[in-house]
């Protein structure tokens, strides 16, 4: 049988319970805050995404306009401008084609490359072009997205771009 001496040296329950504390805080901090940046990251690259969606309808209706000043926003309310205002609708553009979106939301899909899609999955993005006054000289492109939030409830971002045209077209 072994005899304890009273000056051995050791750790105790209490100390090391105290150290896997520290640890156990150090670590959670640690995994919060990579977890938060992973979420900042993640937002950004989808904000970016849609930017970039949002500016390239914005250059499509620019140069549908300056190729055919009848395609627009112009005082004179010609064809498409009196077609979008009686019926009060959004549309958005892809390789120079008009998709109307009158009441169908999955027509102006687009995913992350800007292509579109008739998917509304995650992370593909819906945009809208409507007009900010009733000359149509004035024009909004939004582009919305859903991002993953708390509860199972998704959070739903949004870029908007303006954009006002010359009335001498």
């Amino acid at each position: 049988m072994k005899i304890k001496k009273l000056n051995q040296v050791g750790d105790t329950i209490i100390e090391v319970m105290i150290a896997l504390v520290i640890m156990g805080s150090v670590l959670a901090g640690a995994y919060y805050l990579s977890n938060y940046s992973l979420n900042t990251i993640l937002e950004s690259h989808l904000r970016g995404d849609a930017l970039f969606i949002a500016q390239s309808q914005l250059e499509q209706v620019k140069a549908e306009v300056s190729v055919n000043s009848s395609y627009i926003p112009n005082q004179q309310k010609t064809q498409l401008t009196s077609t979008i205002s009686a019926q009060n609708a959004t549309f958005c553009m892809n390789n120079f084609n008009l998709y109307w979106q009158i009441n169908q939301k999955s027509i102006c899909y687009f995913n992350a490359s800007g292509l579109l899609t008739k998917s509304s999955s995650y992370p593909n993005f819906l945009v809208s072009i409507s007009s900010l006054d009733p000359s149509w000289n004035q024009i909004n492109v939004k582009v919305s997205w859903k991002q993953g939030g708390s509860n199972g409830q998704p959070i739903l971002n949004q870029v908007d771009l303006y954009y006002g045209f010359n009335n001498q077209l």
